[in-house]
């Protein structure tokens, strides 16, 4: 009884963040992601592809597992939407689609997105540890949620690399392209030139420019939260003010 009434809480929290068309995104990253796991050049990636589909259902599992009591039973669900997106892009796109072929420097792409989700999400991380009772912070401190988000967003980023190496490690797929040779004609390597040039080498280019794509997202996604909320703070001050003026008369 205690499982049926917390699925049922956990499904009625859900509708109070998100609507009907929100909950059909939902579904339609999760049949593309399937369409992944089904249609896997090998075994390898079809058990990467697998995560990644679970990872769709994420943000459902944790608030049905968390306690009441815990920030992430308070966690947004439309946190799933960026997940989703960085699913849908970068395994759906990335291995069943493979826009490699259609869109040059692919990969730098899905970081630079990246690289804008993870403050979103960070954003969110610091909402859910902000409400009290149910309540959500009024106003944010613009300062507090930036450098929040901009830290946890450098975790996230660092996370995602260390998750590629395990993968790479464990289950054989190639995020990390150890087979590949270097394309010296992109904007980093015209910056940083080729470094050591030794064979072998393009998992640390990879890695390392990844990480530097994201991380510049990161930095103008960080600046942008902060004016917004300094600007959302202040609408919201002038509409209280004019709340207590109205309510003295």
């Amino acid at each position: 009884m205690k499982f049926k009434n917390r699925v049922k809480e956990t499904w009625n929290q859900m509708f109070t963040e998100i609507n009907k068309i929100d909950y059909v995104f939902f579904w339609v990253a999760r049949i593309l992601l399937l369409c992944t796991v089904v249609f896997a050049k090998d075994n390898a990636y079809r058990t990467l592809d697998s995560l990644n589909f679970l990872a769709t259902f994420s943000v459902s599992i944790l608030r049905f597992a968390a306690g009441k009591n815990s920030f992430i039973s308070r966690i947004d669900f439309r946190i799933q939407h960026i997940i989703n997106i960085s699913e849908v892009f970068g395994i759906f796109g990335g291995h069943l689609i493979n826009m490699y072929q259609y869109v040059e420097h692919f990969d730098r792409h899905l970081h630079w997105l990246a690289g804008y989700l993870v403050v979103v999400a960070g954003y969110y991380l610091y909402k859910a540890f902000e409400m009290r009772n149910g309540k959500e912070n009024y106003r944010p401190n613009p300062q507090t949620a930036a450098m929040f988000s901009f830290g946890t967003s450098f975790f996230l980023i660092v996370a995602w690399e260390f998750s590629e190496f395990i993968s790479d490690f464990f289950i054989g797929s190639n995020n990390q392209g150890y087979t590949f040779i270097p394309v010296y004609d992109e904007w980093w390597f015209k910056i940083f030139g080729k470094g050591a040039n030794v064979p072998g080498q393009f998992p640390l280019f990879d890695t390392m420019f990844d990480m530097l794509d994201a991380a510049i997202a990161t930095i103008i996604s960080t600046v942008i939260l902060y004016f917004v909320l300094v600007k959302k703070n202040k609408k919201a001050a002038v509409e209280g003010q004019k709340t207590e003026e109205c309510s003295v008369k």
